[in-house]
């Protein structure tokens, strides 16, 4: 059971730090992408965004060991040829927490834009020419036009990402995971992986995956009552 709990507050733990950082991230991006004059520019930077959620997590991983890795890595090679101490990016907990949430940005945020990118094309234009008419810049447009015709979108995806508070890939944490940062790498879908595949234990393998079915709903069903509360806008 301890390892249980360890398991489940690491998954809560990774889940909502990823809510912070990669939740807004795509919105970002989105807003930059679509107040690109260039269109040939806007059409690449695209293109180059999507790529990362085509490669494989393997892939990924054997680029984060190259990239990060304590010993012999890119980075490293040019901080010990500096005089300095390797930076023990995927060894020390804080830094590997911090490689992961910028590992899972670079791999998602650029797909996650296309659902924006989707709803910013819904927007009247003649908004946008009545704005400039009032001497608006070009921030107040965005805070007054965009985010507002890109809210409902954003409470839906939200409550979505609530509900996967309790859920977490398999691959992320199992493959930048390792030994040294156990406390924190472990997370529920390792854990159901150690224990149904390599122990047999698959009766507790199926509690654990029921559990996580069961309390992504009440999340999902509680930010959902309180999107409605707070801000009007719901799902359900």
């Amino acid at each position: 059971m301890a390892d249980f709990y360890k398991t489940l507050r690491n998954t809560l733990m990774l889940n909502f730090f990823d809510l912070l950082v990669s939740f807004p991230a795509p919105l970002i991006l989105a807003i930059m992408l679509y107040e690109m004059k260039f269109v040939w520019f806007k059409k690449l930077s695209q293109t180059i965004l999507y790529i990362p959620h085509f490669i494989s997590w393997v892939i990924i991983g054997g680029i984060v060991y190259q990239v990060f890795g304590t010993q012999s890595s890119m980075i490293n090679n040019v901080v010990t040829s500096l005089g300095f101490d390797p930076v023990p990016f995927l060894t020390d907990k804080t830094y590997w927490l911090v490689t992961y949430l910028a590992v899972g940005v670079w791999q998602s945020a650029g797909w996650g834009t296309i659902i924006y990118l989707a709803a910013l094309t819904g927007i009247n234009r003649e908004l946008f020419e009545a704005a400039d008419v009032d001497g608006a810049g070009r921030l107040r447009k965005i805070w007054s036009i965009t985010l507002p015709a890109l809210k409902p979108t954003i409470v839906t995806l939200l409550i979505i990402n609530l509900g996967n508070m309790i859920a977490i890939g398999f691959e992320r944490p199992y493959i930048i995971g390792n030994t040294a940062v156990r406390d924190y790498a472990d997370v529920l879908s390792t854990f159901v992986y150690r224990i149904g595949i390599e122990s047999g234990q698959y009766t507790l393998a199926t509690v654990v995956g029921l559990f996580q079915a069961v309390v992504g709903l009440v999340f999902v069903l509680g930010a959902n009552y309180a999107s409605r509360k707070l801000a009007g806008q719901s799902i359900l």
